[in-house]
């Protein structure tokens, strides 16, 4: 379900405020995925890709799970995320996508 115009304006400022100011961003990442408080899954680090694309209206957020460091699968998770569809914060200068059933969160940056 598309968010509503509030919760996309915040999911925008938590890509901005977490992962970069800027329209677009290419690095490696720490990424956990959470569900019912639980690590489910954990990668040390994975390539991830945030871009802007005008078009929509929307931040787009790819984590290439293929290319992770340190679990050998990922558990049918997608291979992108948008601030049109999915809810985001930024929480201690991490990126905090929540999907479906489950969370993701990004940090440790690296460019």
């Amino acid at each position: 379900m598309q968010l509503n115009s509030e919760e996309k304006m915040h999911a925008i400022r938590a890509v901005k405020q977490a992962i970069s100011p800027s329209e677009s961003y290419s690095g490696i990442a720490s990424v956990t995925v959470v569900k019912n408080g639980d690590t489910n899954f954990h990668c040390n680090r994975v390539p991830i890709y945030s871009e802007y694309e005008a078009k929509y209206g929307q931040y787009r957020v790819s984590i290439m799970w293929e290319d992770c460091e340190g679990e050998s699968s990922s558990g049918g998770l997608r291979d992108s995320y948008n601030t049109n569809y999915n809810k985001m914060d930024c929480i201690n200068d991490s990126l905090v996508i929540h999907a479906d059933s489950y969370d993701i969160i990004i940090d440790a940056y690296e460019n």
